[in-house]
């Protein structure tokens, strides 16, 4: 069904919407033809890769959100929901994608970060901590209920890392 769903959401089957422009009179030069991570949330399925795509599963519409639109990069690698809020990695900083306002702010290097390019995410069993990993193997978090960024260790990063992809400990949820 999954797969189905993809062929659909690519306008490979017949019947399948066209993508609904936020801009109209811009021009996106982008490849939407790869997906990264997939986001599940209800009847709404978010796909990263050329930028973040929102599929409407039951109204069967789609819109497509670029840098354009206030991604920090069109290169999105990972995504997590928590709390109507899509946190998604980019080659070049995160984006924090409030679904329910319609708004996004990008957060850089210049902002504190350690690196921007963020390559993975993940949420704690509480949903306290957002953890992030990067190209450069820098581990980072991100307090939810405070908005404050840490480091794991200030200013030092794993040696000869990338971090592609983090797990939630399934024993005690860190």
């Amino acid at each position: 069904m999954l797969l189905l769903i993809s062929f659909s959401c690519f306008g490979l089957l017949p019947g399948s919407s066209p993508v609904k422009k936020v801009f109209p009179r811009w021009t996106s030069y982008t490849n939407s033809s790869y997906i990264t991570d997939l986001v599940l949330d209800k009847n709404i399925l978010w796909a990263a890769g050329g930028g973040v795509t929102k599929f409407d599963l039951t109204a069967g519409t789609r819109i497509k959100y670029l840098k354009e639109h206030g991604l920090a990069s069109n290169n999105v690698q990972k995504m997590v929901l928590l709390d109507k809020i899509l946190w998604i990695t980019t080659a070049n900083g995160i984006t924090c994608f409030n679904i329910k306002k319609n708004t996004r702010k990008s957060f850089y290097k210049s902002d504190g970060l350690p690196d921007d390019a963020v390559t993975a995410v993940a949420v704690d069993k509480t949903g306290n901590r957002i953890w992030f990993g990067t190209w450069e193997g820098h581990l980072f978090n991100i307090n939810s209920a405070k908005k404050k960024w840490g480091l794991l260790k200030a200013g030092i990063k794993i040696p000869d890392a990338i971090i592609t992809s983090l797990v939630v400990n399934p024993v005690n949820g860190s």
